[in-house]
């Protein structure tokens, strides 16, 4: 947001109507400063995920009878995150040339990043429910996880579009808590269901490590007990 001030001091001006348009311009474009240094941020981020793509990839293509579901899942997010930081990038190099945002590669940008959060939080709280090593399936808590998630990510993505699309956020202080206390709650239930299916998954493999180590010791004892029945037969 900027402000242009005439300031005179000739009374006959008092009633003086000015119109125009003003175009502002830093060195480097027509990036506002606090954006300037993000054009270079997200151009480094789309080289780290292209790495990261290629080795993920590479790996996925080597193992891939041995893939897990998760780890489909973890693909996905790796492709939105490659797809999102190059909108990113092409964003802010189209706004710091033109001085204009371009409203579609914006709002393809946000719908990959609210997608990729929606998902590495699920992927998250699966984990942590223990799916694929104390569960082979979440059962009924699939439509509760299907639920949450879309709820995320439904308020992630109006609260983004909002802040995003359009040339600078000019929110007010009221209409922005009206749309990040929904975000805000959501995420905090999230993380507060993580760390409780944590909970339980431990608690969960303690017992299961407790019964196996109580079976491997029922299997010694009879192992003994049938050498020492050989024995006493000698």
């Amino acid at each position: 947001m900027y402000n242009l001030y005439f300031i005179h001091c000739d009374l006959n001006l008092k009633d003086l109507i000015v119109e125009g348009k003003t175009v502002w311009k830093n060195p480097t474009g027509y990036l506002p400063g606090r954006m300037a240094p993000l054009m270079n941020f997200y151009g480094f981020m789309s080289l780290t995920f292209v790495i990261l793509g290629i080795f993920w990839f590479l790996q996925y293509a080597r193992f891939w009878r041995e893939v897990l579901p998760l780890q489909n899942c973890i693909t996905l997010v790796i492709t939105f995150g490659m797809l999102e930081m190059a909108l990113w990038y092409f964003d802010y190099a189209e706004f710091n040339g033109s001085g204009t945002r371009p409203v579609g590669i914006t709002m393809w940008e946000v719908t990959f990043d609210t997608i990729k959060r929606t998902i590495a939080r699920i992927i998250i709280l699966m984990v942590y429910m223990g799916y694929g090593v104390v569960r082979p399936t979440l059962g009924g808590l699939t439509s509760k996880v299907t639920m949450l998630g879309a709820t995320f990510f439904l308020a992630s993505e109006i609260l983004e579009l909002v802040e995003n699309v359009g040339a600078v956020s000019d929110l007010s202080g009221k209409a922005r808590l009206f749309l990040v206390l929904p975000f805000a709650i959501l995420d905090a239930f999230f993380i507060l269901w993580i760390f409780t299916s944590l909970s339980s998954t431990l608690n969960k493999l303690q017992v299961f490590f407790f019964f196996l180590q109580l079976h491997r010791q029922i299997k010694l004892i009879t192992i003994y007990e049938n050498f020492s029945l050989m024995d006493a037969t000698d």
